[in-house]
């Protein structure tokens, strides 16, 4: 062989051994799994494979699919798990257990889970059903998601959750490969009223292999967030980079309403939000004043819906401002909210539910503070809330802007209150003095937490709580990852005799506010 067809050949076979090893990493990149190496009535060992072994967020989680509780592999950490195999000990026999490997994809947080059954082989965990509001936390911590709506067109072109896409459930085993290539793409699926179609339609993006389909349960009817109507598919709810919503300047806020109606529908926290970073805006309150008097949000103005068209000209010149518009339960300020756009008010957002679902701060005519319009009762400034909530800059503890000393005690039976994110998020911003105890691992805890969160791992809580937190009556919060080990950490704490304690429910998961880390 000529010295040229040598050099020829060592070099196909040098690029041949590259684009072969090439290619196993790309395959195994893109490879998870969980395979059952051994079982007894009360363990398993399993092989875990991850995209890449030991990489920065990944995690194996295992707990009972029924009551949730937490188990533990032996020989991990809930941090940058390797591959390999990995036990489960005392267990239930003939219980189902849920095993969810989480890990990173660009730049995403995505898991897989997998179900494991006494006497039954390992099979992909079914699709989840998820509340409205849990939907919409987790729509809120996601930018990436597809939402599809499983209805007749026609009745998507009446009304829709905002940014859905129509894919009527006969079309779904059609167009769902062609126009949703991610099968790792987070995916929520209703109907009309929690109707049995989006429910089939869940399974059977399940079964072609789709990894995260999520079924809202109650459908459209139960969704009490912003609505779309119309023919032409509208920003999803969270994205709030390229719609008026996200408008941080309200004086020069020239965008008009994304809706066909004239105004927009926003949903009490896209409405904080807005709040919190302008200064120029008008909240109108048009429910009848004793309604008014009793609980509004603080600067709202007093306009019932009957005064709406004779005060309105008169009291809001500027038919470019920037007005909110609110009632009780979100079905007069639809119709408040048309009659200013008639008015030629061209910048107006209704805020849907209404107070009824407002789940921030308010006032009364008892409350002497009233000096802004959102639960900021130091100053008119903007963004001036330095709770352990809304605090993005610093990793300092709790520096709450707003003085309470709450007393009152736990209403459960249990001995410690259950409460929503959004009434913990209430309560920190009404109160200087709380305590906010994460019961995650550390490693959790410093990946991502509540400002002013104190790291009590479970495991140390009953040697360090009575060292730490000497006083038995303080107002004290307790957080878990999911809403499973807070319960069992907020029992402890009454057992050990402290009166007034609150467990907030879904954990970090359904935490829908700022964050830090380290």
């Amino acid at each position: 062989m000529s010295k040229p067809m040598k050099k020829l050949t060592i070099y196909l076979t040098v690029l041949a051994t590259i684009l072969s090893i090439f290619v196993i990493t790309v395959f195994a990149a893109n490879t998870t799994s969980v395979t059952l190496a051994n079982k007894t009535s009360n363990s398993f060992t399993v092989n875990v494979t991850f995209p890449v072994s030991g990489a920065t967020g990944n995690k194996l989680e295992l707990f009972d699919q029924a009551t949730k509780k937490t188990y533990n592999f032996d020989g991990i950490t809930q941090a940058n798990v390797l591959n390999g195999a990995y036990t489960a000990k005392n267990l239930t026999p003939d219980t189902t257990y849920i095993i969810r490997l989480t890990y990173l994809s660009d730049n995403k947080s995505v898991y897989k889970d997998y179900s494991l059954k006494t006497a039954q082989a390992i099979v992909q965990a079914p699709y989840k059903q998820v509340t409205p509001q849990q939907a919409y936390a987790m729509m809120q911590k996601y930018k990436n998601y597809t939402i599809l709506d499983v209805r007749p067109k026609t009745e998507y072109d009446k009304s829709r959750i905002a940014g859905a896409i129509s894919m009527p459930y006969a079309d779904v085993a059609n167009r769902a490969p062609a126009e949703l290539k991610d099968k790792y793409a987070l995916i929520f699926v209703y109907c009309a009223a929690g109707c049995s179609a989006s429910s089939l339609a869940a399974n059977d993006l399940d079964n072609m292999g789709y990894m995260n389909v999520f079924d809202i349960k109650g459908g459209i009817t139960a969704w009490p967030y912003g609505t779309a109507s119309g023919s032409t598919n509208t920003t999803a709810i969270p994205n709030t980079n390229t719609t008026a919503i996200a408008n941080t300047t309200a004086s020069t806020n020239t965008t008009q309403p994304s809706s066909s109606k004239g105004y927009t529908t926003i949903t009490p926290q896209q409405a904080y939000t807005i709040m919190q970073k302008n200064k120029n805006y008008t909240l109108i309150d048009v429910r009848p004043k004793a309604n008014y008097d009793l609980k509004r949000i603080d600067g709202a103005i007093s306009m019932p819906y009957a005064d709406l068209a004779s005060r309105a000209p008169v009291e809001l010149p500027n038919k470019n401002a920037l007005i909110f518009v609110i009632c009780q339960k979100g079905v007069t300020s639809p119709k408040a909210s048309a009659d200013l756009v008639a008015m030629g008010y061209t910048n107006v957002y209704e805020i849907g539910g209404g107070m009824d679902n407002w789940p921030y701060a308010t006032v009364s005519n008892t409350t002497t503070a009233n000096t802004t319009a959102i639960a900021n009762t130091t100053s008119n400034t903007t963004t001036a809330n330095t709770t352990a909530i809304a605090n993005t800059t610093s990793n300092t503890t709790t520096t709450n802007t707003t003085a309470s000393t709450n007393t009152t005690q736990p209403s459960s039976s249990k001995g410690y209150t259950t409460i929503t994110p959004q009434q913990a998020y209430t309560i920190m911003q009404q109160n200087k003095n709380y305590t906010l105890i994460d019961v995650r691992p550390k490693a959790n805890y410093d990946l991502k937490r509540i400002d002013g969160a104190i790291s009590m791992p479970y495991a140390d809580l009953a040697s360090r709580a009575p060292v730490e937190l000497p006083n038995k009556n303080a107002l004290i919060l307790v957080i878990c990852q999911m809403g499973v080990t807070s319960p069992k950490a907020a029992a402890d704490l009454v057992a050990m005799g402290y009166t007034n304690i609150y467990e907030i429910s879904g954990g970090m998961n359904n935490w829908p506010y700022a964050t830090v880390s380290n």
